[in-house]
């Protein structure tokens, strides 16, 4: 297959921006020392000079004034104060080394610390492939273990105990990673894994994102709550073959106690339904009776004629609305009632097929609807090409591949998805040529999500 992923990092010439910071760092620290180097040398040969003049000076101010010379104590002034230019000299050209130092210190400690780094990064990527390969290795014995529960004498011996029977079907209904997750998580790992490897190698210098780091220690969390969840409900289920163990097999397999199980949900819900339709009916009719009675009361107790005719006026006007409420909420419950009873009786598949046709069809309408806008937008899949396939044909890119990269998700990782694509393929961008804006993203999404399947039926999209 054909594929694209994002990188961990972009470089140029190989190289990060971090590292060629480094690098020129060291540059600048180097030449800088070279000049230093030079500039002291030089500035040191000429202390030296003046300092061997000013000795053979002081000398020869000493031997004046002990023979009476006054003039000599002027002398000795202005000698005083150029030594003290000398001290000064020699403490600017001791800061700037100190400087120098400083920042040799700081780029090897930066260097020590993107080691540490990328060393943590590896156990992680390290760590990360022992629980995939534990993931796959528990997903085989599940799928292996739940056949044989579903049909086996394992699992009619679970139908014959309720307790136990209720303690699986809690299992059986948690969520547990599928195939395609795992070969999803391995890409991951596998794209997120090569830069790290790569930097810990030290073939080339990759300075890793702290996007790339966050992205693997996501990986790595939801690798390990997997495989706890996967962990905990095997050791559920090797709880209860062990309790069973001695149990005698009941005549039905575990899949038809399942199956029965669900038919009977399927029947209360329906009782359920119509024992709620029955007793609103009732609370209508008894809310109607009292108003017509309070009604039929305060006509009674009129004192003026067209008093008592508005109320009867009023009581009519209930007495009608009441009728229809009550017909509507009978002819309600018998639709209902019918329905479930439809569903419940095999008519269901009959029921979902009609509604489903009338759905593909308002479907196809919008759907033609709306191709013109979905070629134009969607080019870096609809045209032919070679990336982004099952095979080696050419052809438009597979709506699989494209869900698979998580390019489809209402999120800012299917919208990047989505981007990197559309603009690493070897077909047009279309209208996502970078930078696409998150519209045209968000709209590139909804038509794969509502169309895909019909784009693939009419050969737009491959499978």
């Amino acid at each position: 297959m054909s594929t694209g992923g994002p990188t961990a990092g972009r470089t140029v010439w190989g190289l990060s921006a971090s590292t060629r910071m480094l690098l020129l760092t060291w540059v600048v620290i180097v030449v800088g020392g070279y000049v230093f180097q030079m500039a002291t040398s030089q500035k040191t040969a000429e202390l030296r000079k003046e300092l061997n003049s000013t000795q053979s000076s002081i000398s020869d101010l000493e031997g004046r004034i002990k023979q009476g010379d006054t003039s000599a104590i002027a002398e000795m002034e202005a000698m005083r104060r150029q030594v003290a230019d000398f001290d000064q000299v020699l403490a600017a050209q001791r800061e700037q080394f100190r400087l120098l130092s400083d920042r040799a210190d700081e780029a090897k400690s930066r260097q020590a610390v993107d080691r540490a780094k990328v060393a943590a990064l590896r156990g992680e990527v390290a760590l990360a492939r022992e629980r995939l390969l534990k993931l796959k290795t528990l997903h085989a014995g599940w799928t292996a273990r739940q056949g044989s529960l579903l049909t086996g004498d394992a699992g009619r011996r679970i139908a014959g105990n309720a307790a136990q029977l209720e303690l699986v079907v809690s299992v059986l209904e948690r969520e547990r990673p599928s195939e395609s997750d795992l070969v999803q998580w391995e890409a991951e790992l596998d794209a997120l894994a090569g830069p790290v490897q790569t930097a810990a190698d030290g073939q080339s210098q990759i300075a890793i994102t702290t996007e790339h780091e966050q992205l693997l220690r996501d990986l790595g969390q939801r690798l390990a709550k997997s495989v706890s969840a996967f962990e905990q409900q095997t050791l559920l289920v090797d709880a209860v073959l062990k309790e069973t163990a001695s149990a005698a097999p009941a005549t039905t397999t575990l899949e038809q106690s399942l199956r029965e199980r669900q038919t009977k949900a399927d029947q209360e819900s329906v009782r359920q339904l119509s024992a709620a339709r029955a007793a609103a009916r009732q609370q209508a009719e008894a809310a109607r009776a009292e108003e017509l009675a309070k009604l039929e009361a305060e006509i009674v107790q009129a004192t003026t004629r067209r008093e008592a005719d508005a109320l009867r006026a009023k009581k009519t006007q209930a007495e009608q609305l009441g009728k229809a409420e009550l017909e509507r909420i009978a002819e309600e419950t018998r639709v209902q009632e019918a329905k479930k009873k439809a569903e419940t009786a095999g008519l269901k598949s009959e029921v979902t097929r009609v509604e489903a046709s009338i759905k593909a069809a308002a479907l196809e309408r919008e759907f033609e609807r709306e191709l013109p806008a979905m070629k134009g937008l969607l080019a870096a899949f609809l045209t032919d090409g070679f990336k982004y396939r099952n095979d080696n044909a050419k052809g438009p890119a597979s709506l699989s591949y494209i869900s698979s990269q998580k390019a489809l998700e209402s999120t800012p990782t299917g919208s990047y998805s989505m981007a990197f694509l559309a603009n690493s393929s070897d077909r047009p961008a279309g209208g996502l040529k970078n930078p696409a804006s998150p519209d045209a993203l968000r709209r590139a999404q909804d038509y794969l999500n509502k169309y895909g399947p019909l784009l693939v039926e009419k050969g737009l999209l491959a499978p």
